[in-house]
């Protein structure tokens, strides 16, 4: 009595788990461009163009290193104990040259010099997508329990930046919102018959 598993509805289900294009609703295509992975959010966005980058880094380390490799698998410091994967290696190379050295230096000076500029442009495109997606909501606040005095937008900046001048000092602009709530429900009662 053990219960079946049938492989189609497996898949079926599979299938409704993959993400898919908002607009035609067919499956989004494994060569997408870095722009459309704005549609998961700018974290996504952000892991994608790194894996961009590091794909192109790790080709371009490929190529600099190619010529090492070739020289390496011409050895034959490993005799017998030479496969595939230690031929390729520093160890079976016959005699070190100074070129290999410089060659992996080289390598070395670009990985590093690759996370200082992909952190750099990083947070550039943290700033752009937040400099994109923020709104004055996000900075604004309402305030409620002010002193009687504050009776228009000029006093109650003057208040505000009195309370804490190093926290207000980037006080963009001050509004006053009175509360009418009560007066608009008065009123609404007596327009119904």
């Amino acid at each position: 009595d053990e219960p079946q598993v049938l492989l189609s509805r497996a898949l079926e289900h599979a299938e409704r788990q993959l993400a898919r294009d908002p607009e035609t609703g067919g499956l989004l295509p494994l060569n997408m461009p870095l722009d459309h992975f704005s549609m998961f959010g700018p974290a996504v966005t952000a892991y994608m163009r790194f894996v961009y980058r590091a794909a192109h880094l790790f080709f371009l380390c490929f190529l600099l290193a190619i010529a090492n490799v070739i020289a390496n698998l011409e050895g034959s410091d490993l005799g017998s104990y030479a496969n595939i994967f230690s031929s390729t290696s520093l160890g079976n190379v016959d005699v070190l040259r100074h070129s290999a050295a410089v060659v992996e230096m080289v390598i070395s000076g670009t990985l590093v010099y690759f996370l200082f500029w992909a952190r750099g442009r990083q947070l550039a495109e943290r700033r752009a997508i937040h400099a994109e997606l923020l709104t004055p909501a996000d900075f604004s606040v309402m305030i409620s329990g002010l002193p009687p005095q504050c009776t228009d937008a000029t006093t109650l900046a003057s208040y505000l930046t009195s309370l804490d001048p190093d926290v207000l000092h980037n006080l963009v602009a001050v509004t006053l919102s009175f509360d009418y709530r009560d007066l608009i429900q008065c009123m609404q009662g007596r327009e119904q018959p």
